[in-house]
């Protein structure tokens, strides 16, 4: 067990070091390589890298195969970071200004256009089943943040059948696309399976973030929180603060043991779970 975790972590590190080592010349213009690699310079928990390799190793392939598809994915979503920031208008991302802070909005939205190139292809030597696979993933990211957006210009808060939708698309979907990726390109049976499970996580995840956020900002009105799991839980049983985030903990852990539940007694099933215990709230 020793050993495979060190392979994953020297794995890990190759990907850390591909993004940080991206020079100018590969964004063709001078000018948008800084804007561009500014987030990938920054802390980050590499969640979805470390789910490509996770899975590549769950299926007993050599991670070092997939450093790349681990950097493409990595890339999609800080493409995505780099936008919903101008759009929600964040000022901080990963402990440092935002993007678009630091560069203006203008060189944010190319750069985040430009890191969705630079994945489009490194990922595509995968084969076209994995390119079709991570862009699916970035269409829902899309459309969930559309959605978002829209409730926030209404200044609707969301139903939870509707909050829950919101989540699969914004967080649910590129980490069931990560966890299953290595799966895709290798056509095993056990694609699906591993995606929903992703996604599981991956909804878990959002809930988890969207406590804390609310947390932080109580006191200081939920709007700005628009759509957020405790709102959504507040809106939906018109029960008070502290009930509504012991609720959502509630949702965030039964996600975590559904992601569970779908691989248990099976070796990605066990692989999975040790990131439960990051995912999981407790109160």
């Amino acid at each position: 067990m020793e050993r495979e975790q060190l392979q994953i972590s020297s794995a890990l590190k190759k990907v850390s070091a591909r993004l940080a080592s991206m020079n100018a010349s590969e964004f063709v213009e001078r000018s948008l390589h800084e804007p561009s690699v500014h987030l990938l310079r920054a802390r980050s928990k590499m969640l979805r890298p470390s789910l490509v390799l996770l899975g590549a190793h769950a299926l007993g392939e050599d991670p070092d195969r997939f450093v790349d598809l681990a950097v493409a994915a990595e890339l999609i979503h800080v493409s995505s970071l780099i936008h919903d920031d101008i759009i929600d208008g964040d000022r901080k991302r990963r402990g440092a200004d935002a993007v678009h802070v630091r560069y203006g909005s203008q060189a944010a939205i190319l750069a985040g256009d430009a890191l969705i190139s630079k994945a489009v292809g490194i990922a595509a030597k995968y084969g076209p089943a994995t390119l079709e696979s991570l862009s699916r993933a970035t269409m829902n990211m899309c459309a969930g943040e559309v959605m978002d957006y829209n409730y926030r210009k209404a200044g609707k808060i969301p139903s939870m059948a509707q909050y829950k939708r919101i989540a699969y698309l914004k967080s649910g979907s590129l980490i069931g696309a990560c966890w299953n990726a290595a799966s895709v390109y290798k056509s095993s049976k056990k694609a699906r399976g591993m995606y929903t499970s992703g996604s599981d996580m991956g909804i878990a995840f959002q809930i988890r973030d969207d406590i804390f956020d609310f947390i932080k900002a109580r006191g200081k009105g939920a709007r700005g929180l628009i759509p957020n799991a405790v709102t959504s839980v507040l809106n939906e049983y018109g029960i008070d603060n502290y009930l509504a985030v012991a609720k959502a903990v509630e949702l965030n852990n039964s996600y975590v043991d559904m992601s569970e539940r779908r691989l248990r007694g099976t070796r990605e099933g066990d692989l999975l779970s040790k990131y439960a215990s990051l995912i999981r709230v407790s109160v």
